[in-house]
Order: structure tokens, then C-alpha cells, then sequence
């Protein structure tokens, strides 16, 4: 009997070689795609899901912004006519030697903006910014306007703090910037 068996892994069959886990490798590379594509299945899943969210978030309006486009025509026009005469009383009051104030409201600043803001430029106010509106607190301002970019409507919000220095001098300072409720 001149026969021999040889056991070392060269002698093998050729569909025993290859496989660690008893089982074909055909089989392990079919799983390896299939795990791949799930993973990038969620990946794009995720970030559809981030970019709807984002999507979503910047077509949110603010609430001041929401009321103050709420506002009756008849009221705005009113309103916006009561800021420019107690304006005008201002700037007399400025022309005097002396101490002056004047106070305006969300409602008169919002009648002006809507009714008189366009005319006073003349066509000047770029078509991104529509509807401007503001509403005030004791230590904020804020100016809120519709704009239009890239397929997506939002309103962008700015919120700003005035000051005034030792030296007299009047500050600004930018508190936040938000494009609807991002």
C-alpha cells in the first residue's frame, strides 16, 4: 500500500479551502454586502431625516412675528401715521436745547414698516426681505423679515441690545440670528 494521506491544508479539496467557519465564502461575502447596504441605508436615512428636520424648522415663524402679521390694514395704516407724527415731534424736540424722549411701540413701528417702508425707498429694498417687523422688550430689539432662498420661504430673525457707554456714545450689540426656528 503505497498510498499516503496528506494532511496539510495544499492537499485539501478546492471547496474545502478558503472557509475558517465551516461555511462557503460565497455566503460570508453576501452578508458583508448586506450589512453595507443597510448601514448606508440608515446613513441616508439619517440624513434625509436631518435635512427635513432643518427644512421644517427654518419655515417656522417666531411667535411676535406671527402676531405682528396679524394686524388689521386699518390698523397698520394708523399706526404706522401715529409713529411718523410723534417722529416729526422728535425732531422738533431735538432742535431744542434741552433734555427730549419719545416713545414708540411695537404696533406703531410694525404699522410703519408694513405701510410706508417700501414707499420711502422707492423699490430699493432687495426682493429677498419682504415684511419686515420688529417687536421690542425693555433690553431687546428684534427685526424679523420673510426671505426666499434656495426653494425655501423662512423668516429670519435678528435680535439686538442697544446701549449706551460711559463716553455717551450709543452701542449695538448682536444677540442671536435665526432663520425660523433654527
Amino acid at each position: 500500500c503505497g498510498d499516503s494521506y496528506d494532511s496539510s491544508p495544499t492537499s485539501a479539496p478546492l471547496a474545502a479551502r478558503g472557509h475558517m467557519s465551516g461555511r462557503p465564502q460565497g455566503s460570508s461575502m453576501a452578508r458583508i454586502y448586506r450589512i453595507a447596504a443597510v448601514a448606508a441605508l440608515l446613513i441616508v436615512a439619517s440624513i434625509a431625516a436631518l435635512l427635513g428636520g432643518a427644512y421644517y424648522a427654518a419655515r417656522q415663524e417666531q411667535p411676535y412675528y406671527e402676531q405682528a402679521l396679524r394686524a388689521e390694514p386699518e390698523a397698520l395704516q394708523r399706526n404706522g401715521k401715529e409713529l411718523e407724527s410723534r417722529a416729526s415731534v422728535l425732531y422738533s424736540d431735538v432742535k431744542q436745547v434741552g433734555q427730549w424722549r419719545a416713545l414708540f411701540t411695537d404696533e406703531q413701528i410694525n404699522g410703519w414698516l408694513a405701510t410706508q417702508l417700501v414707499t420711502i425707498l422707492g423699490g430699493k429694498m432687495p426682493d429677498e426681505m419682504r415684511d419686515p417687523r420688529v417687536a421690542t422688550t425693555p433690553d431687546e430689539l428684534t427685526l424679523g423679515f420673510r426671505t426666499h432662498t434656495k426653494g425655501v420661504e423662512s423668516v429670519i430673525s435678528v435680535s439686538a441690545s442697544v446701549l449706551v457707554t460711559e463716553g455717551g456714545d450709543i452701542g449695538i450689540r448682536f444677540e442671536s440670528a435665526r432663520a425660523g426656528s433654527l
